[in-house]
């Protein structure tokens, strides 16, 4: 998906969609100060068109653009195209909601305006863990089963784990009454031995 890097380690090719140069050119230094590769678009259209010709680990776009096309249109070209890439949407106050949507539609997450930078990085590091697990696993259904089952696991083990806790509490109480009948017949024994 990507060239080598200085480190060795593959460079993350990083779309930044953003209508306002201003911060499209900020998003874009920070990001490539942390090493990724990035592509700019400042409208919806480009950037469909270039997501249909280049595979991106991540995809950071605003939600509201101008044109008929928006960070949605955007969000799904880059699902069509492949499962693999993420989507963050950026919005600004007041559209929270349906930036929210945007992440039931499919989106990693979101970030409001003006972008916190050290928000952006952890959210960008996460975001490109995901793709990188949903790569190694083959899909999302994949991951979902994957982690369904590991619920369930943890589930059973938990239901086990409260079985032996009654078992282990049992033994306990059983051998404090032990304990405790053993501890009268040997206060009895030294009370007739004073005798």
């Amino acid at each position: 998906m990507a060239d080598a890097g200085k480190t060795g380690k593959a460079v993350k090719n990083i779309l930044i969609v953003e209508d306002e140069e201003d911060q499209r050119l900020r998003l874009k230094y920070v990001l490539e100060s942390e090493g990724y590769k990035t592509d700019e678009s400042s409208n919806a259209d480009q950037a469909i068109e270039l997501i249909g010709r280049k595979k991106y680990d991540l995809v950071i776009t605003d939600l509201k653009m101008p044109g008929s096309r928006s960070g949605m249109d955007v969000l799904s070209a880059a699902r069509t195209v492949s499962e693999e890439t993420e989507v963050i949407i950026v919005t600004a106050y007041g559209t929270v909601d349906n930036a929210v949507q945007a992440m039931i539609n499919g989106a990693f997450d979101y970030l409001q305006k003006p972008v916190n930078m050290p928000e952006l990085r952890l959210k960008v590091e996460r975001a490109l863990r995901q793709a990188a697990l949903l790569r190694d696993s083959g899909s999302r259904e994949v991951l979902r089963n994957n982690f369904n089952m590991v619920l369930r696991e943890a589930d059973q083990l938990r239901a086990r784990t409260k079985e032996i806790a009654v078992l282990a509490r049992s033994l306990l109480d059983d051998h404090e009454t032990n304990l405790g009948k053993v501890l009268e017949v040997a206060g009895k024994i030294l009370e007739k031995a004073r005798v």
